[in-house]
């Protein structure tokens, strides 16, 4: 079921977790200009192969993301809830960066109750 997406200095990998969740892992560097062209078709991929399971979105190990990645993710997050999925973001709370634009995702997934959203070392 692993899936990976190896785009300039970003890495996604989608795999299985230790228990029943399924892991979204980002790692590396976001700084395309037009993510979207290939995120989007990526995360829609992985939003069918959830199934009855809980997404566990993994920021911690991604080193830079910029503005234009967001809206991928957003839209990934949006189709998850409007599917009733459990997802948890996870990212560096230590990073300011991260907690900026975690804070300001949470603004928006702040009515979704199957969307969670952490910030952990």
């Amino acid at each position: 079921m692993k899936s990976e997406l190896y785009e300039g200095s970003l890495r996604v990998v989608f795999e299985e977790g230790s228990d029943s969740s399924l892991l979204l892992i980002w790692q590396g560097r976001s700084e395309e200009r037009d993510p979207a062209d290939f995120l989007n078709p990526f995360l829609s991929s992985i939003v069918e192969k959830v199934g009855n399971n809980r997404l566990i979105c993994d920021f911690r190990a991604l080193e830079y993301m910029n503005s234009s990645t967001i809206p991928p993710v957003i839209r990934m997050i949006k189709k998850l809830h409007l599917d009733g999925k459990t997802v948890k973001i996870v990212f560096r709370r230590d990073s300011l960066w991260q907690n900026a634009t975690f804070r300001a995702m949470r603004a928006i997934t702040d009515t979704m109750q199957t969307i969670e959203i952490s910030g952990e070392e």
